[in-house]
């Protein structure tokens, strides 16, 4: 830091100020006798010198301040001044005065009398003032500074403690498990970042704790006040509270209020340093599996739960494993379902439960073999596609004998006389001799009732969509006359009709959207539709639509996606910051803001293709991953041998599936960069700050436009503006 005194040209009078402040804790300001010095040397009287404390004061605005203030006129006032100075805390009071240049005996003690009666200060003792104004009058300073009353400060409460609510891991357990994470480094299942932290690295650790999401980690003492203080005016100032421990790193951990809690599965790791304490959380969950045969012998399943960062991971042998301890056959599962099983589970955060045999139901005579191609699970309605077959029938002359999941016989006599299900006009009968299907002729959600099959394909909710519906997840049409609150989800098969504004919540449908309202997103609210649709309005939302979208008043810092067109045709409809991919193009009367906010609009390709080929190169990295994995496993002397053929199997999978991958995504931006007809159409105003691009081509607006349009000259491979040719019809008189 530099400090200077100059002389302003223009007014002649003297500043102090300082530069190169670029570390203010590293800060070393003069002291006053300095300043002084330096002030004589540059011809300042320094009898018209401000004093130390004024000084100060600009020290510490430079100190605390957001930016460095501006420079400091030292050079008195040669006029009289008198003024009250009340600290923030207002508990002490100080009285500045300063002389007139050309009268410095004569001081207004009426003025400054007043000024302390009105100001309703508690116990100022006038006499003891008097008497040090009097010799101020008599001293050669031109300034004073009288402190006049004092309060007493607040004291602080007994400091706050962490209360621990966590296990640490004895030292056998310790060890056990830091080998174990360190292992999972070396087999790529954690990245080592994770293990070997910059600020806070598994060495440094003092102790480990296994815990889960939402666990309780630790949780502050009661707060307690310290002893009340006074103001300079006599009122009480309550006592401040202890200061909180510190708490330093705090990854994957949650704070709300006065507790700690666990924001995910894993490890916790903590730590006792000079600065605090240091806790972060390393996910980590062993994958589980359970077998469970049903009580009637003819389902058996498993309950999983994949793996997390560091954890054991699932495999075909522990499955198999598991299927073994309830003597299930092997010949009643294939590899390729416990595969399926492991893939359900890998998708889930929470438990799976997956099915991997069923018995086959014995057949009365001159009755029907049912087999449903819907799962119920254990309720009686599930959601349907339209074409989906629900249920195959085949009537038995003779009947036939059943079996449970273990290959026990279930005779004949056993079996119940079972009927063909009811249906009606949702659900279509194909009778192709002795077999009979059941088909959906509708999207919605199958119930049975008995001997009844019925589709129900629309859903009707009357109120919001809150903490008491829960989320809305419906296979045909849906109607929601109320809002939808943040954190709350809408699904629709079919299409989907919100009267009401939503939140930051997902709206999605697999048909059309119509709102009568719209959403506020806060950067996290989503809206999809396959097909179309429409709303009034969109703050910080997410868009997207396979057809055209619709926004009838304003989009304001938006992520639009479309495959059709975006139409904003209503009052003002203007489409303000954000971006937009719409491989039609637009139409909007106001395009960006006066304010010149930044807005990008893509245009004229298949913005879908490119989202295919993001999700291909994302499964693409998510396969290296897992081949990086298993290299590990495959190289780890400890692997079991009928694991080592497992992990080379999958290790063929993934080489082949990345192959596939390749392929695809080659040929997918070659149709990228394929070109579609469309145009940005402005009808009203577009302002700087809009960002126009295609094919790679930018166009900057740098100047306010009105009543044009955007193409993309696909020979001159650039964007080109015009004005919109308005047609004039003429009528004979």
């Amino acid at each position: 830091m530099k400090w200077t005194i100059k002389q302003n040209e223009k007014n002649k009078k003297w500043y102090f100020s300082v530069s190169g402040v670029d570390n203010k804790e590293n800060c070393v300001f003069p002291a006053y006798e300095e300043i002084v010095e330096q002030a004589k040397k540059e011809g300042v009287s320094t009898e018209n010198l401000i004093n130390a404390q004024q000084f100060e004061r600009y020290f510490d605005k430079i100190v605390y301040g957001t930016t460095v203030p501006l420079p400091l006129e030292i050079e008195l006032d040669p006029s009289f001044d008198t003024r009250l100075i009340i600290d923030p805390n207002k508990t002490k009071a100080t009285l500045y005065i300063r002389k007139a240049k050309d009268e410095p005996h004569n001081i207004d003690k009426k003025l400054i009398t007043t000024m302390l009666n009105n100001s309703q200060i508690a116990n100022i003792d006038f006499k003891v003032l008097d008497q040090k104004i009097d010799a101020f009058i008599e001293a050669p300073d031109r300034e004073i500074e009288l402190v006049i009353a004092e309060g007493t400060l607040p004291g602080r409460g007994k400091d706050r403690s962490l209360i621990p609510h966590i296990t640490k891991l004895d030292e056998a357990e310790d060890i056990l498990l830091r080998k174990k994470l360190l292992h999972a480094v070396g087999t790529a299942r954690e990245q080592p970042q994770m293990i070997y932290d910059k600020d806070f690295p598994l060495s440094e650790a003092q102790s480990l704790s296994i815990v889960a999401k939402h666990d309780l980690l630790y949780e502050f003492s009661k707060s307690e006040l310290g002893t009340s203080g006074a103001d300079i005016y006599g009122n009480t100032i309550p006592g401040l509270p202890g200061n909180d421990p510190f708490v330093l790193d705090l990854r994957n951990i949650t704070q709300t209020n006065d507790e700690l809690k666990a924001g995910c599965n894993g490890i916790l790791l903590s730590a006792e340093s000079p600065d605090g304490l240091k806790l972060r959380i390393i996910p980590y969950k062993d994958a589980t599996v359970k077998a469970v045969i049903s009580d009637d012998k003819m389902e058996a399943s498993l309950i999983l739960e994949s793996g997390r960062g560091a954890g054991a991971r699932l495999s075909l042998s522990r499955l198999k494993k598991a299927l073994d301890e309830v003597n299930l056959p092997p010949d009643r599962y294939t590899d390729k379902i416990l595969k399926d099983a492991i893939y359900e589970a890998r998708l889930s955060s929470a438990p799976v439960k997956f099915t991997v045999s069923r018995g086959i139901q014995p057949v009365a005579p001159h009755s029907y073999q049912f087999d449903w191609k819907v799962d119920f699970g254990y309720s009686n309605s599930v959601s349907v596609k339209r074409g989906e077959t629900l249920l195959e029938t085949f009537f038995q002359e003779a009947g036939e004998k059943g079996s449970d999941v273990f290959g026990n016989t279930i005779e004949i006599n056993q079996a119940a006389l079972l009927k063909l299900p009811q249906t009606d006009n949702t659900i279509r009968v194909i009778k192709q001799g002795r077999k009979i299907s059941f088909v959906a002729a509708v999207h919605g959600e199958l119930i049975r009732t008995g001997e009844k099959l019925k589709i129900l394909n629309s859903k009707i909710i009357d109120t919001d969509v809150n903490k008491e519906t829960g989320d809305i997840i419906f296979a045909g049409d849906v109607i929601i006359n109320g809002d939808i609150d943040a954190d709350r989800s809408v699904k629709a098969g079919g299409c989907l009709t919100v009267n009401g504004d939503a939140g930051v919540s997902l709206v999605y449908t697999k048909e059309s959207l119509l709102m009568n309202g719209g959403i506020r997103g806060e950067s996290r609210g989503t809206v999809w539709a396959k097909n179309t649709m429409a709303l009034h309005f969109a703050e910080t939302a997410r868009l997207f639509a396979g057809g055209n979208i619709y926004i009838n008043e304003y989009s304001f810092r938006c992520v639009v996606k479309t495959n059709g067109q975006l139409i904003m045709t209503g009052e003002p409809g203007s489409f303000i910051g954000g971006n937009a991919h719409a491989a039609h193009g637009i139409n909007v009367r106001n395009l960006g803001d006066y304010k010149t906010v930044r807005t990008i609009i893509s245009f004229g390709q298949d913005y879908l293709i490119k989202d295919k080929i993001e999700v291909y190169e994302k499964q693409t990295q998510d396969n290296l991953l897992e081949l990086a994995r298993i290299e590990g496993e495959l190289n780890d002397s400890e692997t079991p041998a009928d694991r080592i053929q497992e992990l080379r199997e999958q290790k063929v999978i993934l080489l082949k599936s990345n192959t596939s991958l390749g392929i695809k995504i080659f040929k997918l931006k070659e149709n990228f960069e394929s070109h579609i007809s469309s145009e940005i159409k402005v009808t009203g105003t577009v302002y700087p700050g809009v960002i126009l691009e295609s094919h790679g081509r930018y166009y900057e607006v740098r100047e306010p436009a009105s009543h044009v349009i955007f193409t993309f000259d696909s020979k001159q491979g650039r964007i080109v503006c015009k004005q919109i040719e308005d047609k004039i019809e003429f009528t004979a008189e």
